[in-house]
């Protein structure tokens, strides 16, 4: 400490009524001056966003001990009797204000039961809110210890509300049961949301998701990549459209960041589609704001302290998803002796316009990794007496909360998480800190922080969201590293929406597990790849034992596939499609173990603090598994997971274990004890005994100096051979004499490690799967020696040529489909035989069943007296329900000619009537109603005009009223609320109709007309030549204003002299892009062509002898839009029948 100022955490009295709070402070080196320290103390426990302030005052210290340099001083508090209290101190120096110390301290409703927030340490922060939260506690035992503690860990998984009033009163700041509780819709419902984005995300390792769930490739075709889940599946599964979100059990800052605000209901897929869903650690993510109609803070105020006014601004307030990126942006730039150098964008921006042209300088790509890029987001902000606090959810490049230089990211950190601390700024001095500099903050628009409607709906989303992983249980015994029971692989999710396990919630579950001292319950935690991660992020409801099912029966798209899936998983690096990575596993440790080892991590770091942990019931977080190393975490612990079979429970009262004897007798055939107690050998299983002996020093940490085989026989002429021994815990060793030698010698010792089946009546079989369902797995429990199944969980369902009559496993449907619109009303489980259900009167006419059945059975339909059959997973053919209610039965029947019988009661709906739409949308334009605009859609009216646009191409949306009605657009089926395009490339006139038929029959049809160019029907010139003597027809043609204002049909009339027998209409349009008819047949310009008689000639009207001559000139815009002029031609010997 001689170098540094040190604050001695406070000391604090209750008396009379209020808090005496006593500080002592230590300073480093020579100090002129005074020292000012300001108390604050806050009272938390008030609804208001702002706390409730107790205490504001500054104080002059008292040196107590010049030559010790220790300052003192004491402050007088009111007190709070319930809630909790914060202190936050302030040391300052009183010659130039400079910062010497700086603290905050929360204290509980007891005095001096303090929790420190360690504002200088970087532990893992889940850790640290795991730990402070409040976690379930153990019931008493029942004498069965694994019973005891499946039943402690799987009520503490499911229980959602007890994790999240836990976490909600976490003493690590980090979340907020007052704000969640508050009476203002807007701060409650983001509190919310902000908690289950934290309980979504907390704790998952850093990695590239794309890199553990979709870089494989088929066996024999190097570098084909078979599917990236990054961009592929998963971000098109978290848009507010999806049916339901699903997110990986990893992530790198990028996607946290991408998956922050796909939660709070932005659609990034559709504002970034050129990154494809995901914003990246560089400028260009700051267009996905911008694009949203946000705004950007520029680097120059987004270093440092951020200005109130970021945050009160009315338009973009700074917020929750709002985020920051980080990039060094580096140059290749030529020096002054021509070399190459490479620099900041920075120095590349502070250049004159000189200096950039000598320099050249060359950007490197933004996503480079010696730009050192990084992106991260603001999870909440918080005001408290005025002042503006944000918090970050971040993988840990965030560099404001760490004094000290932070790994750069080519170095994986510990976890995505929110660091917990509520911050005031952004370093400015990034580069010092080990990362780029901050080069701007993308704000989204105050929409996206303020809809309490969006907010509330992403919320309930976010509640339901899936993250797709594959998890197993484990119990060891401390004092062996013998595991006593493992579940198989589970989904890290069930069946029920509402049961999702991220990475906290599998922690704290770990939390007071009952005989923890004896037996260590861990998590081990893998991501599934390729074809496995594609199904099981398509179907919440698609079991493991569904999925393998499938593939086993699948022929694509390879043989070595199917090996793969009909062979054990490895868990180790190894190619096949369903390689299964090891990411994370959480264990319960004691203090001891947290702060030892390099595959853990210490918290906190200060060793002095060896008390801090004997509060909690502890939970560790491990490194995870890098992606490239051939041996999981667990497999360091010498567990070997490929002694296990994925599928199946590991019992340790029968279970092959790894166990370690050291020898002392020199004899060469001799009798070795391997097991004491309640442990004996599985002599049936001992032909599967195999091991080593090695030799090393007497000192722990010795290397092995030698070794060699221990097998049924001797191999080689180091290699030893075992056998049974009439003793149940040993076996009878036959070692090569110079072998035996070893265990003579005083300086090295002899040990030998053997794989031995072992019975062990110690830990009897958990046996209550009824308390805790989800340990059960995707696989039954059966017991040993079922016929036909010699061990357990071995049931032969994938070999149907191998299925032996007297097999007795019970038949099952996994998964049950109706076609059409036939819809169950809950979701389809094998252990429920009786559901209800509904069907449409069209699709209840031909009703179709698919179910996919267990051992390879045959699936019948029944209803009314009529069955029909099918096999597993085939569309049955159709059967025809009656309107109302109808009983169908399913039934599957197994080779062994077991049977599972399934009720369904359908409604089918009586014929829909309703044949309207309920909207027309265009891409483009605006939609009217023909003859009466600017009235828009109306689901009553038929005929509509598309205005205000002339696009080429357009996209109409119409959506069924009833969307059991069927739509034809043009005489062409088409689905409901999806687009049609139309192909308007020429000029003219394109009517689209819209046909919507209900079932029973009854039609609309509507027809939209849009008219694409000139709108121009007038006429510029109408005149006449009788005779062919020029005359002019009309003195004053209206103007094309004028002309408007008129009806589409408009009148003139001309006398002609009596002697008159040939008339030529001369008619220009007022633009050129028109066409003129007389009569329906065209005219080209003012030029005439001859005709046969008696018709007369083009231009010429046939004239009557009795009467007027009427020509119809006709005016047809560029558009299609028609405009008619009635001409009546009449001689004064007419005038009589005209009544004139």
């Amino acid at each position: 400490m001689a170098n540094e100022h040190k604050l001695e955490s406070p000391e604090i009295v209750a008396q009379d009524g209020k808090l005496i709070v006593r500080l002592a402070f230590y300073r480093a080196g020579y100090l002129t001056g005074e020292v000012l320290c300001t108390l604050r103390v806050f009272h938390d426990a008030v609804e208001l966003e702002d706390d409730k302030k107790l205490f504001d005052q500054r104080k002059i210290m008292k040196r107590v001990n010049p030559r010790e340099h220790l300052y003192k001083t004491e402050f007088s508090v009111p007190l709070e009797n319930i809630g909790k209290i914060s202190l936050d101190v302030e040391l300052i120096k009183s010659t130039n204000s400079a910062l010497l110390a700086k603290a905050s301290y929360r204290y509980g409703v007891k005095l001096n039961q303090l929790t420190k927030i360690r504002r200088d340490d970087a532990p893992p922060r889940l850790v640290h809110a795991i730990n402070t939260a409040a976690g379930r506690q153990a019931k008493p035992s029942t004498g069965h210890k694994l019973n005891d503690m499946l039943a402690h860990i799987h009520a503490a998984l499911i229980d959602n509300d007890r994790f999240r009033v836990g976490m909600a009163t976490s003493i690590d700041g980090a979340f907020s049961g007052r704000r969640q509780k508050s009476s203002q819709p807007l701060r409650r419902v983001d509190e919310q949301l902000s908690a289950i984005i934290a309980e979504k995300f907390l704790g998952l390792p850093y990695q590239m998701p794309g890199n553990v769930y979709g870089n494989c490739h088929v066996p024999g075709v190097t570098g084909k990549r078979l599917v990236h889940l990054n961009n592929d599946v998963f971000w098109e599964r978290m848009r507010p459209s999806a049916d339901e979100i699903t997110y990986p059990w990893c992530t790198e800052c990028q996607q946290l960041t991408s998956m922050v605000n796909y939660l709070r209901g932005a659609d990034i897929y559709a504002l970034a589609p050129g990154s494809r869903g995901e914003m990246g650690a560089q400028r260009a993510s700051f267009h996905v704001a911008t694009a949203a109609g946000g705004t950007i803070i520029d680097e120059a105020d987004a270093n440092g302290p951020l200005p109130a006014k970021l945050y009160d601004d009315p338009q973009f307030p700074l917020g929750p998803g709002d985020f920051f990126v980080f990039n060094d942006e580096k140059h290749r730039v030529k020096a002054d002796d021509g070399t190459e150098q490479i620099v900041t964008g920075k120095v590349v921006r502070g250049y004159s316009e000189a200096e950039r042209e000598k320099r050249d300088p060359k950007p490197i790509p933004a996503q480079h990794p010696d730009n050192h890029p990084h992106i991260s987001c603001i999870l909440r902000v918080f005001k408290r007496a005025g002042n503006h606090f944000f918090q970050l959810i971040d993988t840990g490049g965030q560099p404001p909360f760490t004094p000290f230089a932070v790994m750069r990211q080519t170095a994986p950190t510990v976890e995505g998480t929110c660091e917990g601390r509520f911050l005031t700024l952004v370093r400015a001095d990034a580069d010092a800190a080990g990362i780029a500099p901050c080069v701007g903050i993308g704000v989204w628009p105050k929409s996206y922080k303020t809809d309490v409607g969006k907010l509330e709906r992403a919320y309930e989303r976010a509640l339901v969201a899936r993250p797709v992983a594959l998890a197993r249980l484990f119990l060891v015994e401390r004092a062996t590293g013998a595991v006593l029971y493992a579940t198989p692989l589970l989904r890290t999710y069930t069946e029920d929406p509402h049961q999702n396990f991220s990475p906290a919630r599998l922690a704290w579950a770990l939390r007071n597990v009952p005989h923890g001292d004896e037996i260590e319950a861990f998590w081990g935690v893998w991501g599934p790849r390729g074809p496995l991660a594609k199904r099981m992020i398509a179907s919440r409801n698609a079991s493991l034992f569904d999925i393998r099912s499938e593939f086993a029966a699948s022929t694509t798209p390879s043989a070595e596939f199917n090996n793969v899936i009909l062979s054990k998983f490895p868990y180790g690096e190894a190619t096949g499609f369903l390689f299964l990575q090891n990411i994370n596993a959480l264990s319960s440790q004691t203090a001891e173990q947290m702060h030892g080892g390099e595959h853990e991590f210490r918290f906190p770091t200060d060793d002095q603090d060896p008390d801090y942990y004997k509060q909690f019931g502890y939970v560790a977080v491990t490194r995870y598994n890098n992606a490239h190393k051939s041996k999981s975490w667990i497999q360091l612990k010498a567990y070997d997971l490929n002694a296990y079979a994925w599928d199946q429970h590991v019992f340790g009262d029968r279970s092959v274990r790894k166990v370690s004897k050291q020898v002392t007798s020199t004899d060469i055939p001799q009798e070795l004890e391997m097991l004491t107690g309640q442990q004996r050998i599985d002599a049936e299983q001992f032909a599967v005994v195999e091991g080593k002996w090695f030799s090393k020093g007497t000192h722990p940490a010795s290397p092995v100096f030698d070794s060699g085989k221990l097998g049924q026989q001797p191999g080689g002429p180091k290699d030893g051979q075992v056998a049974k021994s009439a003793n149940d815990k040993a076996v009878t060793l036959t070692l090569p004499k110079t072998v035996a030698a070893i265990a003579g010698d005083s300086k090295v010792q002899l040990w030998v490690e053997l794989s031995l089946p072992v019975i062990d009546q110690r830990y009897p079989r958990p046996d209550k799967y009824e308390q805790y369902p989800y340990f059960r797995g995707d696989f039954p429990v059966r017991p040993v020696g079922c016929p036909g199944n010699p061990g357990p969980d071995a049931c032969p369902d994938f070999f149907p040529d191998k299925c032996p009559s007297d097999c007795q496993y019970i038949v099952r449907l996994r998964s049950l489909k109706l076609g059409g619109t036939g819809r169950l009303d809950a979701p389809f489980k094998s252990g429920t035989t009786s559901y209800s259900g509904t069907i449409s009167y069209t699709d209840g006419a031909a009703l179709t069943v698919t179910a996919n059945a267990s051992c390879k059975a045959k699936v019948e339909v029944a209803c009314a007296g009529k069955t029909v059959s099918s096999s597993s997973g085939v569309e049955s053919p159709p059967l025809q329900l009656g309107v109302g209610s109808n009983t169908v039965e399913v039934t599957a029947t197994a080779q062994n000619n077991t049977v599972a019988a399934y009720t369904l009661t359908l409604t089918r709906a009586q014929a829909s009537s309703d044949h309207s739409l309920a909207a027309l949308t265009p891409s483009a334009g605006k939609l009217v109603q023909a003859g009466n605009a600017p009235a828009g859609f109306a689901p009553k009216v038929l005929t509509y005009e598309l205005v205000d646009t002339q696009d080429a191409k357009l996209g109409y949306r119409p959506k069924l009223t009833n969307e059991l009605a069927k739509l034809q657009i043009n005489g062409k089926p088409h689905a409901s609320d999806t687009e049609f395009t139309l192909n308007a490339a020429g000029f003219g006139s394109h009517v689209t109709n819209f046909e919507v038929r209900a079932e029973d029959g009854g039609s609309s049809i509507y027809e939209l007309t849009y008219r694409r160019g000139n709108d121009n029907a007038a006429l510029k010139t109408l005149r006449c030549l009788i005779n062919y003597q020029d005359q002019e027809l009309v003195k004053n043609i209206p103007t094309e204003a004028e002309q408007s204002k008129h009806p589409d049909k408009e009148s003139y009339s001309v006398e002609v002299p009596d002697a008159t027998t040939r008339v030529r209409i001369v008619a220009v349009p007022a633009v050129n892009t028109s066409k003129v008819f007389l009569d329906g047949k065209r005219l080209f310009g003012v030029t005439t062509v001859q005709l046969q008689q008696p018709g007369g000639v083009e231009g010429e009207p046939p004239l009557q002898t009795n009467g007027a001559s009427v020509a119809l000139i006709e005016v047809e815009a560029q558009n299609g839009r028609r405009r008619i002029y009635e001409l009546q031609i009449y001689r004064p010997k007419d005038k009589d029948l005209l009544g004139h």
